[in-house]
């Protein structure tokens, strides 16, 4: 089986799982021929995962969140006047991934969460491949999700983008805690955790870690620790501002050096990206969340990760509280652990079944394409 990536850029969550899955599915003896990686016009380039893909990796121009100048978190507005202006670069976009989409004939595409795929879907309504999704924002499509308080706006800009990512898929797997039911083109699946994360024994150590995608909460945390300068904090942030405090580490991004902290660490403090969240999760550590401001899916990541009760969620870093939870929480480690193991065999059957769906659409068309062809030289001959 052939299957080709297009991948949301923004973050490290959907490029992690996609080179996850691409070792899943090439320890089932199937090849990732192209992925399509989506990028803002004005970012850089998500060069750590080069090594991975090799030179099956092309960079797209696509829609991106812009966040607010005064660093209080997402911009509703100037994300959607940002993606209007620039509409010309990702329409040349959509011309390249359908360019290439025809040259390369995957079996299947696995669209990981990038509103440009579900264009593609929508400006090739004949196209014949199978599209799939996956991301833990279609969890929030189910029935069965527990929103926090929010507004009806904040709700209705979440799902309509969940919705245009999918446009024209197949199935929709939302990466969940816990097993759900089916529901429409909604399956559930364990999150697709980096394999060097399943070979590490995780110990208790004496300092907290931190991981901030924005640096916008990084005061808070700093704040906080300054006045209580016993507790060990090491942070891992998008910054080069250098804190000047006992016991407050800042580090570069790093992937392999944050999970190896990761597993050592008595805790996690992040913004509730679903990802660092989950690895957190299966290393049983406890998990203090502060959301970006207005940024809903973190807010509905978080409200989900405290009901499965792996941690505590608030709108600062003020960490008493979670100090005593480290001593008291409930390690859900095996749990987590079996439901991502058994995802691993569950997911290489979602493809291969919308796979086998593909031929016989194929079949039917080229049957119904030869009787109409028959039909018509028969007609011909009679006539004439």
């Amino acid at each position: 089986m052939k299957v080709l990536f297009i991948i949301q850029g923004e973050g490290r969550g959907h490029l992690t799982q996609a080179i996850s899955l691409k070792k899943i599915l090439e320890n089932n003896k199937h090849t990732v021929c192209g992925v399509f990686v989506g990028k803002s016009i004005s970012g850089e380039k998500p060069s750590f995962i080069e090594a991975d893909f090799n030179q099956t990796l092309t960079y797209f121009d696509c829609p991106s969140l812009v966040y607010r100048n005064d660093g209080n978190g997402l911009s509703i507005q100037n994300t959607l006047k940002e993606n209007l202006i620039n509409f010309k670069a990702f329409f040349k976009s959509l011309k390249l991934l359908k360019s290439n989409i025809n040259k390369l004939e995957p079996d299947v595409i696995v669209n990981f969460y990038d509103i440009l795929g579900g264009l593609f879907k929508l400006n090739n309504p004949f196209s014949t491949i199978p599209m799939v999704c996956i991301g833990h924002q279609y969890l929030l499509l189910h029935s069965s999700f527990k929103y926090p308080e929010s507004s009806f706006l904040d709700r209705f800009l979440v799902n309509m983008n969940s919705r245009i990512t999918a446009i024209g898929a197949k199935r929709q797997l939302a990466l969940s805690l816990n097993p759900i039911s089916s529901e429409g083109r909604i399956r559930g699946i364990a999150p697709l955790l980096r394999f060097n994360v399943r070979d590490i024994i995780p110990q208790k150590g004496e300092y907290y870690l931190a991981y901030l995608t924005n640096h916008c909460l990084l005061p808070s945390l700093t704040k906080w620790q300054k006045q209580n300068p016993e507790v060990e904090v090491h942070c891992f942030c998008k910054t080069d501002i250098e804190i000047d405090q006992p016991n407050f580490h800042i580090h570069e991004l790093n992937a392999q050096k944050f999970i190896a902290m990761m597993a050592n660490a008595k805790g996690l403090l992040t913004s509730a990206g679903f990802e660092s969240v989950c690895e957190a999760v299966y290393f049983g550590k406890p998990v203090f969340m502060v959301p970006v401001p207005n940024h809903f899916e973190q807010s509905c990541n978080a409200h989900d990760f405290y009901l499965y009760g792996a941690g505590l969620k608030a709108k600062e870093f003020q960490l008493d509280e979670f100090l005593d939870f480290t001593e008291t929480y409930q390690n859900k480690s095996n749990q987590f652990e079996d439901w991502c193991n058994y995802s691993q065999f569950t997911i290489i059957d979602h493809l291969e079944q919308c796979k086998s769906k593909r031929k016989k659409k194929v079949f039917k068309l080229n049957f119904k394409l030869n009787i109409s062809f028959s039909i018509l030289s028969f007609l011909k001959l009679n006539i004439s």
